[in-house]
Formats: C-alpha cells, structure tokens, sequence
C-alpha cells in the first residue's frame, strides 16, 4: 500500500468545494487502483480538514505528517491556507499539488510546490481581454474579496484593462462571509461603468447577484472560475442570468472517451454530475499517479517532483497538463456565460 495525503475543506463555508475535491480524487484513486495500482501495489489517501483556513492547514499538515509520513500531498483548495502551508513543505520536504489554489503569490513559492488550476494571473488576464475585445466594454467597476486570491485576481484583471486602453472607474472591496453588498453595489453604479468583475464564492455571488438586481444595477456582471458552481444558479434565483466568466477548460458534455468515463463513473458513484471541481481533483489525482509510477519503487519528494515537471501534455478531464519551471500549469482557458439559467460557452 502506498499512502498519499490530502489536505482540504472538508467542513465549514469552503466543504462545498472540498467535498467535490475529494471525491473527485477518491475516483482517480479507484481508477488507478482498477488499471495495476503502483507498480502493483494500491494506492491510498490520508485526509485532513482544513476548514479553508491557514492556522488549521499548518495543523492539519502536522497531524499528517506526525502520523503518516507521505512523500507527497493534495491540497489544499485555498490560496490563503495553500500558502502558509509553503514553508512547512519546505522544510519537510513534502511536494504539495493542489487542485485549485490560484494565487500569483504561489508561482515560485517553493520547488515543491505544483498546481494544476492555473494562476489568477492568467484568468483575470483572459477575462479582461474577452470583456474589453469580444464584448466591446470600455469601463470597469471591481467588487472583490479582501482575500489572498481577490486580490490576486483584482490585480491581475486591472492591470490588463488598463493595459489594453480600458478604464477602471471603481474599486469596492468585501469581507469574507459578508452579506449585505449594497453599498458597494451602489457606490459603483453611481459611476455607471459597463461591467463589473467579480471575485468570490458562491455564497457571495448569489447574494451579490440578487441584491444588484434589487437595485436596478445594469451593468454587465464579469467573473472567473468559481462561478462555475450549481449553487450559484439556484441561490441567485435568476439573477445570474448573464453573466460571464472565464474558467479552466472542463466540458461535462464532451464526447471525448477520457470525459465521458469520468463523468458516468462520478455519476454512479454519487448519483450526481461532477463539477470544475470534482474534475480538477480527479486529474490532480491522476496526476500524482503518473508521477509516483515514474518515480519507481522508491516514491521520493524529490523524484515526484522531478516526475511531475517532466510530464508533458498529460491528457486529463480538465484539458490537457503540462507543468512549467515553477511549477505552475499550462492550459487552456474556456469562457462561459449563464443562459436559459444553465452554464453554457459563450
């Protein structure tokens, strides 16, 4: 038996997401299991929850490590608690993959440290383009997280608007597990901008979307990745009605074999569809299988990490993966809009 572990929200605001995670890696570990294991040995995941919150990542990493020495780990699914986990992988010598953590701050951040959702950069980059190209909007508002990954984000997404000769008019910002937004809507329809960017959960954005609507707000709503959750459709009411977004290329529908057989086996073991994130988590899954078959009988950190930036052009779910120099993921990105009260392409 080889034992990985794996660090995500299993509990409090972020489970939504660290649940899909989870079983989207417990299936990965089912089909690597199903097709010769390890070199025939099984694999197996040791997990912690981090309740998406860095002080209990640091001791939910402790309590891994103290009790089950892994050479590697999957986690965590937030930028804030993903980074303070850095130094402990550094110092123990652990490669970190997580499946969703998006900070710019994490590029770099350490020789042991890979992900397979791209960086915040590059989402906020590809949405400023296709708002001020493909949808002809020349003014912007931002309504942001004061977290790690909302500022990333917000950043990242004014710096290419102003780059490619748009404007930002308004810049609004919002606590976490905050509820009441109106008068950061207000403050930005005031200034009558012709899109507004979002950054946030899903909580946030269906609060966001209906309070807007409340307020008679017509400006175009713009987002990213994680707006590509179901609870968003149904918490907003309507109010999603849309809005466009940029995310890591994942289509449920595509005939592709590789896509098809994830999604009936998800099905059959969950008696529901996967999402963006039930996907990211089975290619991480995958992943960290190829990787771990390359790196022989002795599983090293090392030798994951080097297994890991040698791979190129893995074919998974979520699009085609191949690591850069720092560890950072190579793929495409898709834009999507709500129509008919479904995700759809754009």
């Amino acid at each position: 038996m080889v034992v990985i572990g794996s660090l995500l929200p299993l509990t409090g605001d972020g489970a939504a997401y660290g649940v899909e995670i989870r079983n989207g890696i417990d299936l990965a570990v089912d089909k690597i299991n199903t097709t010769g294991g390890l070199q025939g040995r099984k694999l197996s995941v040791s997990y912690e929850d981090t309740k998406g919150d860095p002080t209990t990542a640091v001791s939910a990493i402790q309590s891994l490590l103290a009790r089950q020495r892994v050479p590697t780990i999957i986690g965590d699914s937030f930028s804030g608690s993903t980074l303070a986990l850095i130094p402990v992988i550094e110092r123990e010598r652990v490669v970190l993959l997580s499946p969703t953590a998006s900070s710019p701050k994490l590029t770099g951040a350490s020789a042991f440290f890979f992900r397979n959702w791209p960086s915040d950069s590059i989402e906020a980059t590809v949405m400023a383009a296709v708002a001020t190209s493909r949808l002809g909007r020349k003014s912007f508002g931002v309504l942001y997280s004061n977290s790690e990954y909302g500022v990333g984000l917000k950043n990242a997404f004014v710096k290419k608007v102003r780059y490619l000769g748009g404007t930002v008019i308004g810049e609004e910002a919002f606590r976490e597990k905050d509820t009441d937004f109106r008068t950061q809507l207000q403050n930005l329809n005031a200034k009558k901008p012709d899109a507004i960017y979002l950054t946030g959960y899903y909580q946030e954005f269906a609060l966001i979307l209906k309070q807007a609507k409340e307020l008679g707000v017509r400006a175009q709503f713009l987002s990213y990745g994680t707006f590509h959750e179901p609870q968003v459709l149904s918490l907003s009411r309507g109010a999603a009605e849309g809005v466009v977004f940029v995310q890591p290329f994942y289509d449920p529908d595509s005939p592709e074999p590789i896509v098809a057989e994830f999604v009936a086996a998800f099905k059959k073991k969950y008696q529901t569809a996967p999402g963006l994130y039930a996907a990211h988590g089975y290619d991480a899954g995958l992943l960290l299988g190829e990787a771990m078959r390359t790196a022989a009988n002795t599983p090293t950190a090392e030798r994951i990490r080097d297994a890991l930036l040698a791979i190129k052009d893995f074919p998974g779910v979520t699009g085609s993966t191949t690591f850069d120099s720092k560890g950072d993921v190579k793929k495409p990105s898709r834009i999507m809009t709500v129509r008919d009260g479904k995700f759809q392409p754009l």
